[in-house]
């Protein structure tokens, strides 16, 4: 699901109307609301002095709950105005986990002005939050070259909506100061400009894009200093755990949810060797595959990593026993999609048994079933065997994903905390 067609953001322009027209807030505010605009992001702003009355209070406030930024116009007027503190106490109380992002224009005035004041909330936004400062026309010019060019972050506002909560996700663990978000972006652009209402989210963006390459190590070294002074070990842990599939391409991975209403639900994995790195992908790969296809979404689904697939005497009673001893409490809640990762037996009815056995028992779970360098995903005879196609195959390289696991390595090495294998 994608964002709104034809709005990259949602901005909601908090301030004064009385005694307004023809002074540098009522200058900027008719600007943001044209060139806003033209730059796929949407303005919501009252100029028709609905405040006087009960009736804007509903609109005003849906306004803000749907927007993704809000700017307040803070001159000598809006200070006294108690609808704009109100405005600004609403956007202070959007819940955490919707990031929302609030600029405060100073026009007019200095931080100083604004402690003198005494409003806490405007206190509270120009110590703690993003402001500007506007005090004459070239200021208004600035402001807005400034907000057009930082806030058009096209890329980010292309995302689908699940890709962008991993965004964020990612985001929490990152600096909120600017200045240290672009020296950490230098890793992945020679000259980052993010914006400021964003900059954690393009920051997050980034280090999933490059996909743990060694920038990605180097990043993490050059902020070791930030990441073990302000985060806890458990936060460490979840910030490397969500990039750790990002070597692993979307559109490798997405697949890999089935299709609506699929009733033998099983996808292939298979792998790509080299001399550099022999041997089988992983079931943590198999795992790492799901999370990524999924965005870490563990609201709506969850991934059992059960191993290989017994072989020899007895496979077909062993692999159901320790399939239901281990499996069945957590395959028959279905209150998320389920999905199991199976590495292959030695031959194509190992294989099978296992398969059959999920099918049989819990139709409504996924297998992943991991396949080694010696069997072609595309030649497996699943599909009569089974008596319905199998929806998806894909290969990945053995050497991206030991790449991958020797950079997680290393990243924790350097933040001190304790690699559990979930990149691969």
């Amino acid at each position: 699901m994608r964002r709104r067609k034809g709005a990259l953001w949602d901005v909601f322009i908090s301030h004064s109307t009385k005694g307004f027209e023809g002074g540098l807030a009522h200058q900027l505010l008719t600007r943001l609301i044209t060139d806003l605009p033209p730059r796929a992001i949407r303005v919501w702003a009252d100029k028709k002095k609905l405040r006087q009355g009960d009736a804007w209070r509903k609109d005003i406030a849906d306004a803000i709950n749907k927007s993704h930024v809000g700017i307040i116009l803070l001159d000598k007027r809006a200070l006294g105005r108690p609808w704009i503190y109100k405005e600004a106490n609403l956007m202070e109380g959007q819940p955490k986990e919707r990031h929302y992002r609030i600029i405060t224009v100073l026009i007019g005035l200095t931080r100083q002005d604004v402690r003198d004041h005494g409003n806490e909330v405007f206190v509270e936004l120009v110590e703690n939050k993003q402001h500007s400062v506007v005090e004459n026309q070239p200021g208004v010019e600035a402001f807005l070259a400034e907000l057009l060019d930082l806030m058009s972050s096209v890329e980010l506002g292309l995302l689908r909506a699940d890709e962008m909560r991993l965004v964020q996700m990612v985001a929490e663990h990152l600096p909120e100061d600017l200045d240290e978000i672009i020296d950490l972006t230098t890793w992945f652009v020679e000259e980052p400009h993010p914006p400021p209402l964003l900059a954690r989210e393009v920051l997050a963006h980034l280090l999933l894009k490059a996909k743990l390459e060694p920038c990605v190590r180097q990043m993490f070294v050059d902020a070791k200093d930030y990441f073990l002074g302000k985060q806890n070990p458990a936060a460490l842990k979840r910030l490397v755990r969500l990039i750790a599939p990002s070597w692993i391409p979307l559109e490798d991975a997405a697949p890999i949810v089935p299709p609506a209403g699929a009733s033998r639900r099983v996808g292939v994995l298979g792998t790509i060797a080299d001399a550099s790195a022999r041997g089988a992908i992983t079931c943590e790969t198999g795992k790492a595959l799901v999370r990524r296809a999924t965005h870490w979404d563990e609201h709506t689904c969850d991934v059992w990593e059960f191993g290989q697939i017994p072989t020899g005497a007895e496979r077909s009673q062993e692999l159901s026993t320790d399939l239901d001893e281990q499996l069945d409490y957590w395959a028959r809640e279905l209150d998320r999609t389920k999905y199991i990762v199976l590495e292959a037996g030695r031959d194509e009815s190992d294989r099978l048994d296992g398969v059959r056995h999920v099918h049989n028992q819990w139709p409504n779970v996924v297998v992943v079933l991991v396949i080694g360098p010696t069997v072609d995903p595309e030649k497996e005879q699943f599909d009569s065997e089974l008596g319905t196609p199998t929806y998806y195959r894909t290969r990945l390289p053995r050497a991206d994903e030991a790449r991958a696991n020797q950079v997680i390595r290393e990243i924790c090495w350097h933040l001190d905390i304790k690699h559990q294998g979930e990149s691969a």
